[in-house]
Order: structure tokens, then sequence, then C-alpha cells
């Protein structure tokens, strides 16, 4: 029998050499669709959201408005026109209220919701020595603060004397403060009540 001869051995060299071809081939294109992957199957970007909406601040508590009628002034009701005895450690004396005048307007405006009372006065010593003026008053508005005299009012003010038997300041002392009944207090020596004068609204 005759040997093989060594030339019948190259098609399956041939069919070798085809199948790693072709494998390298696959495993190329296979990197490269790997590669591109991501970019093929990346997820859209989100769409913007709408801004958040911010709620409205609240409204803050409104002020009353002023009584429309302001300037009003005042001669008789509550105890205008009426001396009111008061008393101290050292004496006593009377406070007479001849007129009250509720205003909307003064060298400042009053603050929002607020009125300027001037109150024209007189003191009178009745014994002893007593202390008068504007600092020895205060008034308490219907909701019961109580506030001392205010200098945004215009020409108002009366400055503190002693008063003897028969003496008399006279002059006028103003006040800010929600329009309404109010009460002229007079405080003695200690800051304690000596009397009250009631002061009719506007």
């Amino acid at each position: 029998m005759e040997p093989a001869s060594p030339h019948r051995r190259f098609p399956a060299r041939r069919v070798v050499a085809t199948i790693v071809a072709t494998l390298i081939v696959l495993a190329l294109i296979g990197g490269m669709v790997w590669q591109a992957l991501p970019r093929l199957v990346a997820p859209a970007p989100p769409a913007p959201s709408a801004p958040a909406s911010v709620p409205a601040p609240a409204p803050g508590p409104t002020q009353p408005p002023l009584p429309a009628a302001l300037p009003v002034t005042l001669t008789v009701g509550g105890d205008l026109g009426r001396p009111v005895p008061f008393a101290t450690k050292a004496g006593a004396g009377t406070i007479l209220v001849t007129k009250a005048t509720w205003t909307g307007t003064g060298d400042m405006p009053p603050a929002p919701g607020m009125a300027y009372l001037i109150v024209d006065v007189e003191f009178m010593g009745t014994a002893g020595h007593v202390q008068a003026g504007e600092s020895t008053v205060l008034v308490q508005d219907a909701a019961g603060t109580r506030r001392f005299a205010a200098y945004g009012a215009g020409d108002a003010g009366t400055p503190d004397r002693v008063l003897k038997p028969g003496a008399r300041l006279t002059g006028q002392i103003g006040f800010q403060l929600p329009a309404g009944d109010a009460t002229l207090v007079v405080l003695d020596e200690r800051g304690l009540d000596a009397a009250l004068v009631a002061i009719p609204g506007p």
C-alpha cells in the first residue's frame, strides 16, 4: 500500500485556519458591540421637574383703620369739664380736662392703627404741695394698655411743676394710642393711681 501523500493534509489546515480567523473576526465584532452597548441602552436624561410651588406668606394681623372723621375735638362726655380730685403723700390737688382732641396727624405720623389724643389740662394745688405735669399722668386705652406722653403729637407738652395751694398749671399733653374710650391716670410719688379721668373716644 502506498504511503499517504503529505499534500492531502492541507485542506484540513485551511479549515482550521478559516475557523480561527472567523472566531477572531467574531471576537472583534463582539468587542465593538460591547463597547457601543452602553450608549445604545443608556437611559434618557430625566425631564426637568417643575419648580416646587412656594406657598404665599400668611397675611399679618391687620391694623384697625383710623376713624374717617378725625380730627375730633370733644368738650363734653366722660369726665371732661369736671375737676377730679387727687391726693399724694405730700399734698392734694385737682385735675381738670377742658378739651380732648383726637387726630391722625402731628409732627410725625402716628404708628399704623394709632391716633394722637391731646388733652387740655389744668392742675391746681389744694393742700401741701403736689407734683404736676406730663410726667405725673399716663393714658390707659380700652384694652387696658397704659402709655406715657408721646412727643410726635405736635406742640403738646406741659413741663412739671410743684404746686402749692391755689397755684395752677395749664397746658396740653399728647398721647399715642388706638382711637377709642380712654382713661387719663394721675400718679402719685410712688407711681400709684391717684385719680382717674374718663376720656370719650372719637
